[in-house]
């Protein structure tokens, strides 16, 4: 399960939720069914963006869903502050299964400038069922998001994510520097560009798109790192403002 925090509706975050059900415990056959219920926890223990939700499968999910599993994402509605995420499903006369996670939403409204969560596609990521997609993420990566975390040296990701400005004097551009670290800290690869804004001129919103082919990396654990520069409150100064995401390089 991957969780990733954007900007939502008023002082709120929405958090894209993406998780893969294994096909070697379901039954896949046309008719079946599986119920998929979600909610968030916060730190006072309170229950937050519950829903519950049934699909009947058909003859194409059985037949591509077999090797990779079903995919399935959706998106909550949550205040700041640190979350944890329940995801449990379940096939009436079946098996049960559930997934833990936590994200820490930030204050999208108040921060100077903050980064969305990173959202990956992979090349190589093996065609899937998806139970239910998220078409604004597909649409801003032009590929189904994956859950994987592991990839080969042959693979290519493409990363999505959104800036946010709320500076009173903010500029309608943005440098971002993008770069991939290996676990001793040796900068892989690395990139710059500058974004320029969309949407409201007050509060301007930042589209950042990458493209890393991985050739040339060795098996290992990396970091990607997106980072931006904004001007510090003293003279001359700057804070950098990062969000990062681990993965890992394995042998073909």
């Amino acid at each position: 399960m991957f969780l990733a925090p954007f900007k939502g509706d008023g002082e709120d975050g929405t958090v894209l939720l993406g998780a893969q059900l294994d096909a070697e415990h379901l039954r896949l056959d046309a008719g079946e069914e599986i119920e998929i219920a979600q909610l968030a926890i916060d730190t006072d223990g309170r229950v937050l963006g519950e829903s519950a939700t049934r699909f009947t499968l058909n003859l194409r999910e059985r037949d591509s869903a077999t090797a990779s599993g079903l995919r399935y994402f959706d998106r909550l509605e949550l205040p700041a502050g640190r979350h944890e995420i329940r995801l449990v499903v379940h096939q009436p006369g079946g098996v049960t299964g559930s997934l833990v996670g936590h994200v820490e939403v930030p204050n999208f409204t108040k921060k100077a400038v903050t980064i969305s969560g990173l959202v990956v596609a992979s090349l190589n990521d093996p065609t899937g069922r998806t139970l239910r997609a998220d078409a604004s993420v597909q649409e801003a990566l032009t590929a189904q998001p994956t859950i994987n975390r592991q990839f080969t040296s042959s693979d290519t990701l493409s990363i999505w994510a959104q800036v946010y400005d709320n500076r009173k004097d903010a500029l309608p551009t943005m440098p971002v520097t993008s770069r991939i670290l290996s676990q001793s800290g040796t900068v892989a690869t690395t990139r710059s560009r500058v974004l320029s804004a969309v949407g409201d001129s007050a509060s301007p919103q930042f589209e950042y798109r990458e493209r890393f082919e991985l050739n040339g990396l060795a098996p290992g654990e990396y970091l990607l790192q997106v980072e931006t520069a904004v001007a510090g409150k003293k003279k001359n100064s700057k804070t950098n403002v990062v969000r990062a995401l681990p993965f890992t390089i394995v042998g073909e």
